[in-house]
Protein backbone atom coordinates (compact mmCIF):
# COMPACT_ATOMS: atom_id res chain seq x y z
CA UNK A 1 0.00 0.00 0.00
CA UNK A 2 1.25 3.60 -1.24
CA UNK A 3 1.69 5.94 1.69
CA UNK A 4 -1.22 8.36 0.17
CA UNK A 5 -3.46 5.58 0.36
CA UNK A 6 -2.96 4.78 3.57
CA UNK A 7 -3.31 8.30 5.04
CA UNK A 8 -6.53 8.80 2.65
CA UNK A 9 -7.71 6.02 4.75
CA UNK A 10 -6.60 6.77 7.94
CA UNK A 11 -7.94 10.74 7.43
CA UNK A 12 -11.10 9.49 6.67
CA UNK A 13 -11.04 7.39 9.85
CA UNK A 14 -9.72 9.80 11.82
CA UNK A 15 -12.55 12.82 10.72
CA UNK A 16 -15.24 10.23 11.44
CA UNK A 17 -14.00 9.11 15.08
CA UNK A 18 -12.50 12.14 15.99
CA UNK A 19 -14.40 15.06 13.70
CA UNK A 20 -12.32 17.72 11.72
CA UNK A 21 -10.25 19.07 14.87
CA UNK A 22 -7.11 19.63 16.01
CA UNK A 23 -6.25 16.33 17.15
CA UNK A 24 -7.44 14.45 13.85
CA UNK A 25 -5.10 16.44 12.06
CA UNK A 26 -2.37 16.07 14.43
CA UNK A 27 -2.48 12.05 14.46
CA UNK A 28 -2.91 12.34 10.64
CA UNK A 29 0.64 14.67 10.31
CA UNK A 30 2.33 12.33 13.22
CA UNK A 31 1.68 9.82 11.69
CA UNK A 32 2.93 10.63 8.22
CA UNK A 33 6.21 11.96 10.39
CA UNK A 34 5.87 8.50 11.96
CA UNK A 35 6.05 6.49 8.56
CA UNK A 36 8.64 8.57 6.64
CA UNK A 37 11.59 8.61 9.45
CA UNK A 38 14.09 5.81 9.67
CA UNK A 39 13.07 3.55 12.71
CA UNK A 40 16.20 4.30 14.00
CA UNK A 41 15.35 7.77 14.64
CA UNK A 42 12.11 6.25 16.70
CA UNK A 43 13.44 5.11 20.06
CA UNK A 44 13.45 7.23 22.46
CA UNK A 45 10.92 10.24 21.70
CA UNK A 46 9.71 12.61 23.86
CA UNK A 47 6.89 14.83 23.95
CA UNK A 48 9.43 17.98 23.10
CA UNK A 49 10.75 16.65 20.26
CA UNK A 50 7.35 14.99 18.84
CA UNK A 51 6.18 19.02 18.86
CA UNK A 52 8.96 20.24 17.62
CA UNK A 53 8.77 17.38 14.45
CA UNK A 54 5.29 18.41 14.16
CA UNK A 55 6.07 22.13 13.96
CA UNK A 56 4.55 22.90 16.68
CA UNK A 57 0.87 24.48 14.99
CA UNK A 58 -1.26 23.36 17.54
CA UNK A 59 -1.41 23.49 21.49
CA UNK A 60 0.19 21.47 23.86
CA UNK A 61 -3.60 20.10 25.37
CA UNK A 62 -4.85 19.37 21.65
CA UNK A 63 -0.68 17.48 21.29
CA UNK A 64 -1.36 15.48 24.31
CA UNK A 65 -4.84 14.25 23.54
CA UNK A 66 -3.27 13.39 20.21
CA UNK A 67 -0.42 11.82 21.67
CA UNK A 68 -3.04 9.58 23.71
CA UNK A 69 -4.50 8.35 20.26
CA UNK A 70 -1.69 7.67 18.98
CA UNK A 71 -0.30 5.66 21.90
CA UNK A 72 -3.51 4.22 22.61
CA UNK A 73 -5.77 1.00 21.60
CA UNK A 74 -7.07 2.15 18.59
CA UNK A 75 -4.31 3.73 16.57
CA UNK A 76 -1.13 1.58 19.00
CA UNK A 77 1.64 2.89 16.68
CA UNK A 78 3.60 4.22 19.74
CA UNK A 79 4.40 2.38 23.00
CA UNK A 80 4.64 4.38 25.94
CA UNK A 81 7.91 4.21 28.40
CA UNK A 82 8.69 5.85 31.73
CA UNK A 83 12.03 6.73 33.14
CA UNK A 84 12.79 8.06 36.72
CA UNK A 85 15.72 10.24 37.44
CA UNK A 86 17.53 9.62 40.61
CA UNK A 87 18.92 13.49 41.46
CA UNK A 88 20.95 11.99 44.65
CA UNK A 89 22.87 9.11 42.72
CA UNK A 90 22.08 10.72 38.88
CA UNK A 91 21.01 7.60 37.75
CA UNK A 92 18.10 6.59 35.52
CA UNK A 93 15.74 3.47 36.22
CA UNK A 94 12.89 2.13 34.01
CA UNK A 95 9.82 2.58 35.89
CA UNK A 96 6.99 -0.03 34.17
CA UNK A 97 3.69 2.02 33.28
CA UNK A 98 1.35 0.28 36.04
CA UNK A 99 3.61 1.54 38.63
CA UNK A 100 3.24 5.20 37.46
CA UNK A 101 -0.46 3.87 37.58
CA UNK A 102 0.35 3.24 41.27
CA UNK A 103 1.77 6.69 41.68
CA UNK A 104 -0.63 8.55 39.65
CA UNK A 105 -3.30 6.91 42.53
CA UNK A 106 -1.43 7.45 45.87
CA UNK A 107 1.00 10.46 44.86
CA UNK A 108 3.97 8.30 45.61
CA UNK A 109 6.26 6.29 43.73
CA UNK A 110 8.48 3.24 44.67
CA UNK A 111 11.82 3.63 44.63
CA UNK A 112 12.77 1.26 41.16
CA UNK A 113 16.07 -0.06 43.00
CA UNK A 114 15.72 1.48 46.67
CA UNK A 115 11.85 0.67 47.30
CA UNK A 116 11.57 4.15 49.41
CA UNK A 117 8.43 5.60 48.98
CA UNK A 118 9.31 9.52 46.35
CA UNK A 119 6.88 12.42 47.13
CA UNK A 120 7.17 14.57 44.06
CA UNK A 121 8.21 12.93 41.42
CA UNK A 122 6.41 13.96 38.66
CA UNK A 123 9.49 15.77 37.95
CA UNK A 124 12.00 13.40 37.95
CA UNK A 125 9.60 11.32 35.66
CA UNK A 126 10.81 11.00 31.95
CA UNK A 127 7.75 9.89 29.31
CA UNK A 128 9.27 8.74 26.45
CA UNK A 129 7.61 6.90 23.21
CA UNK A 130 8.79 4.76 21.20
CA UNK A 131 7.81 2.70 17.92
CA UNK A 132 5.38 0.23 18.31
CA UNK A 133 5.56 -3.46 16.57
CA UNK A 134 2.60 -2.09 14.86
CA UNK A 135 4.18 1.03 13.54
CA UNK A 136 7.13 -1.22 12.59
CA UNK A 137 5.21 -3.61 10.72
CA UNK A 138 3.46 -0.69 9.16
CA UNK A 139 6.59 0.69 7.86
CA UNK A 140 7.26 -2.18 5.93
CA UNK A 141 3.89 -2.52 4.59
CA UNK A 142 3.39 1.21 3.45
CA UNK A 143 6.10 2.78 0.90
CA UNK A 144 6.84 5.59 1.72
CA UNK A 145 8.28 7.65 -0.86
Amino acid sequence: MELNEYTQQLAAELERRLGSGAEAEICLSATKYLLTTPAERLEMLSYGSLYAAMGQKHGRIEFIRAMQILSGSWLNLLDIFFKFYDKNSNEEYDVDNDEVLAAQKDGRLVHPKTGDLVEDYEEDLLIYFCASEKLKDMKKKVHAR
